[in-house]
């Protein structure tokens, strides 16, 4: 009881609620109680961000290849694939440009006729 009003006078809902139900314990509740505590106390299924939504956080923070690999490397550590191989989020950046469009790190190469027809609309 009193680590469940601790736990609320610091904010923490979850964690006082789950106490509660651990101490309103009987055994009619008894398995009902362990399902309880096991999926509060199951480690949340580790979500991925997709190679959008990557892209998407290097353009908005200006990251480079590195900054982005050393980010990566670093978070793997701790949450394995959070964060998607960089030469999956190049292949996704190739896709926002139009078919007609070729760019790479070094050159890009538009068709004269796409040039035209994009400019004259």
């Amino acid at each position: 009881m009193a680590a469940e009003v601790q736990l609320l006078r610091e904010g923490k809902r979850d964690s006082a609620a789950t106490v509660k139900e651990l101490c309103d314990f009987s055994p009619k509740k008894r398995n009902n109680n362990k399902k309880k505590a096991r999926k509060r106390f199951s480690s949340p299924k580790q979500s991925c961000l997709s190679e959008d939504q990557v892209l998407a956080l290097m353009v908005d923070s200006n990251l480079s290849t590195h900054q982005y690999k050393v980010i990566r490397q670093q978070t793997n550590k701790i949450n394995k694939n959070m964060y998607p191989a960089y030469h999956k989020i190049k292949a996704a950046k190739q896709l926002c440009y139009p078919s007609d469009v070729n760019v790479t790190e070094t050159f890009a190469e538009v068709r004269l006729q796409s040039l035209i027809d994009h400019t004259i609309m």
